[in-house]
């Protein structure tokens, strides 16, 4: 029995078989019954309209989808008959599986209807359905092996969704919608044409056409809205689209796109013969209709990135475009909501993709956050569009907001700095920092173990905080942030937050810094010897051998306070007792390098930004602490945790003395040194998500 999946898009049905080549490119179908303005007698269903329709002009649309819902059943069913008939797929369904894709959180009552359709109608020898995205996590772009953590943005014809999958199964909570898609687009464009130029909206295949060719994603703004204004010299970014002449016998059905320097077709060989003011029947020259696409260009796919543009009369906007004014007019959608405007046609109050993406994987498990972040892929219609993948990586880290914040990971506990990040994008910090940037450190990147020789193991260099917060400043750059709002940083993040601000205090504005220190204390440094010599001393240094089991054993009585153990809150993380406790910060830290534990050591035996680096091999900015401490130019929040046996409270208190902009917010917890990152009580993390809120929203 052969299987046929079926990709069955509220736009069009892609269909492939199971046991065909995988680079062969699955058949397409429009899913539709389309009616032309010239012939209301003949219906075109699926693949009829582009094979044998020979005028495009005022076609109307019958089709089965309504707002991403397949709600017209008798509409699908004629389609399905022809797709699956002899002049296309030709199959028989009682020999063939079907894996049919269907909405995300498809409604009950429809997915009955589904299987009625299936089994009752066309009786299909067996089916399993599910989400469209769910398949994608299989996809080969992804590489080998595929990754477990995936989010997928489908960007299609209804809407946009961004759809975290963990193991092949979409986790729910995580799913988010924009309100954004292909159609709205289109009707968007005609819109703007119909009221600038020739009047189109009734020409919705001609301007969906028009969209795909001449449309694109903007990355600077300001600088294309330059070049599209009347004023500029600068005509590169226009295009010229010839329309469809309607005439049957004509090659050209949906019109196409005139570049600069293309030759003009020739004249045809006798007059056109049309009607004028002068007589009936006069002879004169038929001119073509042409489309002048300027800023339509990329206003159109900015919805995307910020819906709320699209809700806007466009009176005012092509008011001022049409007057010539409009070269300053404003650098963002976002802004031009200020202005004054007609009634809305849609009310679109929502984020665009960086922030949805944001508030999709903040309200995943902290732990496995960052895996999504690291693979992210892009679907749908709409990812097709000039520049969309290269707005996208900038459209993450650049978010429409005036502040950008950024979270350096812990390097000894990823999941706690996730649950820092988590915290933020769940607090009121969203409305105003809607971008999260979240950077790992040297050892999740370049590491004593996955660094080739002759610097690998023992030989790996040394690395400082200053390392890594330079390195966090290169990469910025590169990205294009000119400037931060925060840097939040925890425990060996936190270190990385207060070096940053005391070398590049110019580039951030406020650091808030979770149970870490300006300075490790000599009493730090002497417990880090303690896992330290039990590393050295077993010689073993794989990960699960027992020199980093022993470093996990030596280490966790510390990360706790006396009461946290007395209370037995180890019971909260699910052991069951105090060696099953043992026994998981063994199991967790022994899945480390021991050389990368090693270097994780000295690094933080190493810290103090007295001896911070703007150059590696220099000398330090700073005479001593008290100097560097009076010297830092952003405002700091310092919140260390009452119980903390790493970083103490007195620590953070003498810190707080010396600098000019400094508050001091202790954390009341028995959770130790895990209470300042989000590993405490819930209303430990509640008191940290309102000083940070407070703490951005007073001095920003």
């Amino acid at each position: 029995m052969q299987t046929l999946i079926l990709d069955n898009g509220a736009h069009s049905i892609k269909a492939q078989w199971a046991h065909e080549d995988a680079d062969k490119l699955p058949a397409t179908f429009r899913n539709s019954i389309s009616r032309a303005k010239a012939d209301r007698r003949r219906n075109y269903v699926a693949d009829e309209l582009e094979k044998e329709c020979m005028d495009y002009g005022g076609l109307v649309f019958k089709i089965p989808f309504e707002k991403g819902i397949l709600t017209n059943w008798d509409a699908q069913k004629t389609i399905w008959d022809r797709v699956f008939g002899p002049k296309c797929l030709n199959l028989d369904p009682s020999s063939t599986r079907l894996l049919l894709t269907e909405p995300v959180f498809n409604l009950p009552n429809v997915q009955d209807q589904y299987d009625q359709m299936i089994f009752e109608e066309y009786e299909f020898g067996a089916c399993a359905k599910c989400p469209a995205p769910s398949l994608v996590a299989f996809s080969p772009e992804l590489g080998e092996p595929l990754p477990e953590c995936v989010l997928v943005i489908d960007s299609g014809f209804s809407f946009t969704h961004i759809v975290p999958i963990m193991r092949g199964a979409i986790l729910s909570a995580g799913v988010r919608r924009i309100d954004v898609g292909g159609k709205l687009l289109t009707n968007q464009l005609k819109e703007l044409v119909s009221f600038r130029q020739w009047y189109m909206m009734d020409q919705t295949s001609v301007m969906e056409k028009a969209k795909e060719e001449c449309c694109f994603v903007t990355e600077n703004w300001a600088h294309d809205w330059k070049r599209a204004s009347s004023a500029s010299k600068d005509t590169s970014i226009v295009r010229t689209y010839v329309l469809p002449d309607f005439v049957p016998t004509s090659n050209n059905k949906l019109g196409y796109v005139r570049l600069p320097g293309d030759a003009l077709p020739p004249p045809p060989p006798t007059p056109a013969v049309t009607t004028n003011d002068k007589g009936k029947g006069a002879a004169v020259p038929e001119e073509e209709q042409l489309l002048q696409m300027a800023n339509e260009r990329f206003a159109v796919p900015e919805a995307i990135f910020n819906p709320s543009s699209i809700g806007q009369s466009c009176f005012f906007y092509l008011a001022i475009a049409v007057l010539g004014q409009a070269t300053d007019f404003r650098s963002s959608f976002l802004n031009f909501s200020l202005l004054p405007s007609g009634p809305r046609t849609t009310d679109l109050n929502q984020g665009g993709l960086s922030e949805t993406i944001a508030h999709s994987i903040a309200s995943l498990p902290a732990e496995v956050q960052g895996m999504f972040w690291a693979n992210i892929l892009c679907v749908g219609g709409n990812v097709g569009f000039e520049g969309f993948t290269g707005r996208f990586l900038p459209a993450v880290i650049h978010s429409s907001a005036l502040g950008k914040l950024l979270i350096p990971q812990s390097t000894s506990s990823f999941a706690s700095a996730s649950s820092v990040a988590q915290m933020c994008a769940q607090s009121a910090l969203t409305p105003s920092i809607s971008c999260h940037l979240i950077l790992s450190s040297f050892l999740q990147s370049s590491s004593p173990s996955n660094t080739p020789a002759p610097h690998s193991g023992a030989s790996f260099p040394k690395m400082t905080y200053s390392d890594n917060a330079r390195a966090f400043r290169l990469l910025l750059e590169s990205l294009g942030v000119i400037h931060l709002h925060a840097v939040l940083g925890f425990s060996m993040g936190g270190g990385v937050a207060y070096h940053f601000g005391a070398i590049f205090g110019d580039y951030v504005d406020h650091i808030v810094c979770l149970a870490t220190s300006a300075q490790t204390s000599l009493h730090n440094v002497a417990f880090l010897e303690g896992p330290k010599a039990a590393l050295k001393a077993s010689g073993e240094y794989e990960p699960g051998s027992k020199g980093p089991r022993a470093f996990g054993r030596c280490y966790c009585a510390w990360a706790y306070s006396h009461d946290w153990f007395e209370q037995k809150k180890w019971e909260d993380s699910g052991a069951k007792s105090l060696a099953e406790h043992f026994l998981n910060w063994e199991k967790n830290m022994g899945g480390w390098n021991g050389y990368d534990l090693r270097t994780l050591a000295w690094t933080w035996q190493n810290a103090s930004i007295a001896t911070a680096t703007l150059v590696a091999g220099q000398k330090g900015l700073y005479s001593s602490l008290q100097d560097a401490l009076k010297s830092m130019k952003p405002k700091a929040l310092i919140m260390p945790t009452r119980t903390d046996q790493y970083f103490v409270p007195e620590d953070s208190e003498m810190e707080v003395q010396y600098l000019p902009n400094g508050k001091l917010a202790v954390v009341e917890t028995i959770y130790g040194h895990v209470g300042g990152g989000g590993g405490g009580s819930k209303a430990d993390n509640a008191f940290i998500d309102k000083e940070v809120a407070e703490f951005l929203s007073e001095t920003s």
